[in-house]
């Protein structure tokens, strides 16, 4: 199983950029703040996932008409319009999760979509899942440190706040769900968030554990649509050029060993016919000119073969006509004859 890279965009522009190795010892530290070497290794092996801040999207919910599935990330700004108030061609729309006719979909502005597309060319990476950073963390999880918190409610839901937004953002919550909430927290005390639950903490059942143990799973990727990355043929050639030259090079003088091999096969082809047809000509001068020279060859061959001499032979029936003749041989019948000539003296 290959490792998984997390890149954590920070909500205000001027704080570092944060990433996280996920291996059997887990690394962490500052972007770029690794060996380069090192770090294109990582951006060639292992999965990406840039994970940036929960405020920037707005998760929604929409009945879809009955059309293609193709045909879904084209109409869903339309379906969502009246719902957003907000000029649509400015948001991008991206289907996390579709249940038959219920699509669950992240809205986003444009401006970030350009902001994190020019920060994968800029860094060479050209594959990425793009996802809130509360996907970050297992469902029914919620994460804090001394800025901000983070909580997945479940798949396709969940928010991201400050420190001092957070309880407001807890009581929506609770007040959104009837049922008992069971929540396991790291980096946040259980006390502090039975006071964020206020009347409500009875229904509240806390885990707190020191770390992380699993991690979450993306659902969906905001990189869809016009944001998909597109190949650099340009930066694959950088890449690979260096198995690439070896390789053609190779290729190359396999091609010009094979033919010159075949340029000698052919000479020396050409040159024994030469020197046959010359023979063949000295040989036999009669002919002028050489078509074909098999079946010249062939040809007077036969015409100067000996004729067979069948004078001998009748002598030699006449001979054994006038023995068979004799009176002693008289019982003798003669029904057949057999010429052999292997035997022949």
């Amino acid at each position: 199983m290959s490792s998984i890279l997390e890149i954590f965009f920070p909500l205000c522009a001027t704080d570092p950029i944060r990433w996280q190795r996920r291996t059997p010892d887990v690394e962490c530290g500052i972007w770029p703040d690794v060996d380069n070497e090192q770090l294109q290794q990582w951006l060639q092996t292992d999965a990406i996932r840039l994970y940036i801040p929960g405020e920037w999207i707005s998760v929604w919910q929409v009945e879809l008409p009955d059309v293609a599935r193709k045909q879904i990330p084209t109409i869903l700004p339309a379906l969502l319009e009246e719902e957003l108030n907000q000029d649509i061609d400015e948001l991008h729309f991206a289907p996390l999760k579709i249940d038959q006719q219920l699509a669950t979909v992240a809205v986003i502005h444009q401006q970030h979509m350009r902001n994190i597309a020019q920060w994968l060319q800029e860094n060479g990476i050209t594959r990425a899942t793009v996802a809130p950073d509360w996907m970050s963390i297992p469902c029914g999880y919620m994460a804090g440190d001394a800025q901000r918190v983070i909580c997945r409610i479940d798949e396709c839901r969940g928010w991201s706040a400050g420190r001092a937004l957070a309880p407001v953002m807890f009581r929506a919550q609770l007040n959104e769900q009837d049922l008992p909430l069971s929540l396991t927290v790291v980096g946040i005390v259980p006390e502090e968030l039975s006071t964020w639950a206020g009347v409500d903490t009875e229904r509240l059942t806390v885990t707190a554990l020191p770390a992380i143990t699993t991690y979450g799973e993306p659902e969906g990727n905001l990189l869809t649509g016009p944001w998909q990355p597109r190949v650099s043929y340009r930066k694959q050639w950088v890449r690979w050029r260096v198995m690439i030259l070896p390789i053609l090079l190779i290729l190359v003088a396999l091609a010009v060993e094979r033919g010159v091999t075949l340029w000698s096969v052919s000479e020396q082809v050409a040159q024994s016919r030469a020197q046959a047809e010359k023979q063949f000509l000295t040989l036999f001068p009669e002919q002028k000119r050489i078509v074909n020279l098999r079946s010249q060859v062939t040809m007077a061959l036969k015409k100067y073969r000996p004729q067979a001499d069948d004078t001998r032979l009748l002598a030699e029936l006449s001979a054994i006509a006038s023995t068979l003749k004799t009176a002693s041989l008289s019982d003798i019948e003669m029904r057949g004859f057999t010429f052999d000539q292997k035997r022949q003296t």
